[in-house]
């Protein structure tokens, strides 16, 4: 579906809508992202799945969809370009090439939307010079980022699942049916178990700000970056924090002495491991 606007010089021009819902047919198991320059927003818990791309001709990026893989990039690739026909997303010819000094004077953006229901295998980033904002996310989805001058904003994500009491209850209920005098002596059997996700992040002249983000089997490597984990949890998960001498670790706003510092895991679950190469890490609960 293609759409294009020219309101006036201040409103977003729409150019492209890219659906990867499953009731559009479209079985998609990862969704990468490979941008440089221009803005991201994810949202989560939505409805629909679609990547909308504002201001952006089809000439300025891809999009295509490959063995269950739908990739969104602007690292232009002739045979990706010449392939959008073939890929189930849908070439508009040259209409896409209309008015591009237009678009050359606006604010490039993407806008991801992801429903709870599509229960993604893995999100991965791979970007640079870019705003990016991630929100609103509850799945057991794998999610890897490469970042490279940039600034992010993660909020209420949530990676870490518990399903409780899986087993059957095998008790019997002897009461009649008239006035059911009876009580249940069977126990349940189940157990709690959870399902958790793999978290890689190699940052690199970024700044990163994390609120309220619940992260298992994480491994955070940051290169003269500034990384900001705020949590209203308490950080039920713990963490485990180190740096080179040239990285400053600072919790509760204030700062540590030494090059590691840990919080005790007490849940039974994985820790948040945050490695640091210069630059700082600060964690507030």
């Amino acid at each position: 579906m293609m759409e294009i606007f020219f309101a006036s010089s201040s409103s977003p021009v729409t150019i492209k809508e890219y659906s990867f819902s499953k009731e559009d047919d479209k079985n998609i198991n990862k969704l990468y992202v490979q941008i440089d320059g221009v803005d991201i927003d994810v949202i989560g818990g939505q409805e629909h799945s679609e990547a909308d791309v504002y201001n952006m001709t089809s000439i300025s990026h891809t999009c295509s969809i490959s063995n269950q893989v739908m990739t969104l990039s602007n690292h232009f690739d002739i045979l990706l370009f010449l392939n959008q026909g073939s890929s189930g997303i849908g070439f508009k010819g040259l209409r896409n090439y209309f008015d591009i000094n237009t678009l050359k004077r606006r604010d490039k953006s993407i806008k991801i939307y992801i429903s709870d229901s599509e229960a993604l295998k893995q999100i991965q980033f791979d970007i640079s010079n870019c705003n990016l904002t991630f929100k609103d996310f509850n799945s057991t989805t794998d999610i890897i980022l490469n970042a490279k001058n940039c600034n992010i904003d993660l909020e209420n994500i949530n990676t870490n699942h518990t399903t409780i009491n899986s087993g059957i209850n095998s008790g019997t209920n002897s009461g009649t049916t008239e006035v059911n005098s009876g009580t249940n002596s069977g126990t349940n059997s189940g157990t709690e178990s959870t399902v958790s996700c793999s978290i890689k992040f190699n940052i690199k002249d970024t700044i990163l700000n994390a609120k309220n983000v619940a992260f298992a089997q994480s491994d955070i490597i940051s290169t003269d970056s500034k990384i900001t984990f705020t949590s209203n949890m308490d950080f039920l998960y713990g963490y485990s924090v180190t740096s080179d001498v040239s990285g400053e670790i600072y919790i509760n706003n204030e700062k540590q002495t030494g090059s590691s510092f840990n919080k005790d895991d007490t849940s039974g679950y994985p820790v948040l491991k945050i490695s640091i190469f210069g630059g700082s890490v600060s964690i507030n609960y």
